[in-house]
């Protein structure tokens, strides 16, 4: 069974009283569906078009909201089939999953990065292999003279690349295994090298074999073709097509570095522009309590309680986060005259210390009052909503 989020037990959906409530525009938990062998998707996901039409614009003309009119903006509302085996990837611009995800754009990002790494690598084996030329000049020389032919020198010096290669991975994975740990500490992850996995060592062979044929290809025609009688009289040189080779080689690394040196302080600065901004609330030192719903009527005894901890500053219960994994209530707002223009908002039901929890700054007006009973029909809006509205 294949499953992409962590569970400790599953409740039959029958016995809860959501399950008897149809609301369409409702998103608050997950359908999956086993379709039937040789079912034809592109007819399935047709239906399912039509349904979300029949189903949707009427949910939406409710709340005074043309669909057609978002759809050209690319606000669409469909409900789109998707393979549980890609849900951790390619779920990115989705609403919230069951489980933490993953991006496929940044699996790339980091192979490309590392496509440029091994080549950075081959491209210094070869100038090394190239620059010692004149170590094993001689020996070719000796060995040509006593009758060996340019194909055993070709193999002999693969085989001592693939030789070469495969020790410098075995190095590398003692490497990599002794420094996973800390990079899982410093990077938040649990990453481990699949040494249980049967397919992983003939893998780590076939790519330590190809990265030495691929690394010694260009040293092994090169060295195996110096001309006996001139490598014993002490002429090396092997003419300007060689020296450009290893020229461009070198301009090639030296490019791929000064590329991977600018992405690597764009990224930096980025990380250090995400860490600094001011994202309108206050996330140091803020630590949330999921699922408080469950005990019910002992909600406000259990703020009060949290509250009187003398390690708490303030303590406040809401299902609405400024980040990911909240709820969004959205509606449309429409103002006296312009019922054909709706404003789409978001409602979020706090209480009066929501603010002061997360440090929110009120630029005009005050904030919830809980010994004022007219609060419970009062609101307090964002500058962006108060903009759409017309109200400076």
């Amino acid at each position: 069974m294949q499953i992409h989020f962590n569970y400790d037990f599953f409740i039959s959906m029958p016995t809860l009283s959501d399950s008897e409530q149809i609301q369409w525009l409702s998103n608050n938990y997950y359908g999956y569906v086993r379709l039937k062998e040789g079912t034809d998707l592109a007819q399935l996901n047709q239906k399912l078009d039509n349904f979300s039409d029949e189903k949707f614009i009427p949910a939406f003309k409710n709340r005074q909201i043309d669909l057609f009119d978002k759809s050209k903006t690319d606000q669409y509302y469909r409900i789109r089939l998707q393979p549980v085996q890609d849900i951790h990837l390619h779920s990115v611009n989705m609403t919230p999953q069951l489980g933490e995800n993953g991006d496929i754009r940044y699996v790339r990002l980091f192979a490309i990065i590392a496509f440029f790494i091994f080549v950075i690598a081959l491209v210094n084996f070869v100038n090394l292999s190239t620059a010692r030329s004149a170590n094993r000049a001689k020996e070719v020389g000796v060995r040509k003279v006593l009758g060996s032919m340019k194909g055993q020198l070709i193999t002999q010096f693969l085989i001592e690349s693939v030789l070469m290669s495969i020790f410098a991975f075995i190095t590398g994975s003692f490497f990599a295994a002794w420094l996973l740990p800390f990079f899982n500490d410093l990077s938040g992850k649990n990453l481990s090298i699949p040494y249980s996995d049967w397919t992983f060592f003939p893998l780590f062979l076939v790519a330590a074999v190809g990265a030495g044929l691929l690394a010694g290809l260009y040293p092994s025609f090169y060295l195996s073709a110096f001309e006996p009688i001139k490598v014993l009289k002490g002429k090396l040189s092997k003419g300007s097509k060689s020296g450009w080779l290893r020229s461009g080689l070198v301009v090639g690394q030296f490019a791929i570095s000064i590329g991977l040196i600018v992405a690597t302080m764009v990224v930096y600065e980025q990380m250090n522009f995400i860490q600094n901004k001011k994202l309108g609330y206050d996330k140091d030192q803020v630590l949330m309590i999921q699922d408080t719903y469950t005990i019910g009527d002992q909600l406000p005894s259990f703020r009060r309680a949290l509250k009187a901890l003398p390690e708490v500053k303030n303590a406040t219960m809401s299902s609405y986060l400024p980040f990911g994994g909240g709820n969004r209530n959205s509606v449309a707002f429409s103002m006296p005259g312009q019922e054909a223009d709706p404003i789409p908002m978001q409602m979020w039901r706090i209480d009066e210390d929501y603010t002061n929890t997360l440090g929110m700054k009120l630029i005009a007006g005050r904030n919830f009052e809980s010994t004022m009973a007219t609060d419970s029909l009062a609101v307090i809006l964002n500058e962006k909503a108060i903009q759409k509205m017309g109200l400076v």
